[in-house]
């Protein structure tokens, strides 16, 4: 989607392929966009990861998942690198994280700083609350198990 879109003049005679570069090329970009991100603190083995973005304007919405294989391991807290640059403005935007170790279901919640370039993805400990590492939460990932994470905010 562009971001100047065009100054109509008064008593312009408006032509189809105008309204079809203004509208209809404007609404059919805004499409969601594969991306590969870079994995912290995930040796990825063999799992997978799929991730994908849309852009409207200066939201970003990403939508990550990390599919876990026998070889897969995790050091610390799960972080993703970013498909557009964030919004130099001092937020924090967070998002939702859904765990699967697998066999049952976890919460998490995702988050990224306004100056940051990852997505990380923290494990909250249903016991003593607040957010951690997944082992802090009492999560041991496995084979056949997936995190799936979902963040909106905004770019420069």
């Amino acid at each position: 989607m562009t971001f100047s879109p065009r100054t109509w003049v008064v008593g312009e005679t408006v032509t189809a392929a105008q309204l079809n570069t203004e509208i209809r090329d404007q609404i059919n970009s805004l499409s969601w966009v594969p991306y590969t991100p870079t994995l912290t603190n995930v040796t990825l083995g063999n799992g997978n990861v799929v991730a994908e973005y849309c852009q409207q304007g200066d939201l970003v919405d990403v939508s990550i998942i990390l599919n876990w294989g026998s070889t897969t391991s995790m050091s610390g807290t799960p972080a993703f690198s970013i498909p557009v640059t964030p919004r130099n403005n001092n937020m924090r935007w967070v998002g939702d994280v859904l765990i699967s170790p697998p066999g049952t279901f976890r919460d998490g919640v995702a988050w990224l700083y306004w100056n940051g370039t990852t997505i990380a993805a923290g494990a909250v400990d249903p016991v003593a609350g607040g957010v951690g590492t997944f082992p802090a939460a009492g999560i041991t990932m496995a084979s056949g198990g997936w995190i799936a994470i979902n963040i909106r905010y905004r770019s420069t």
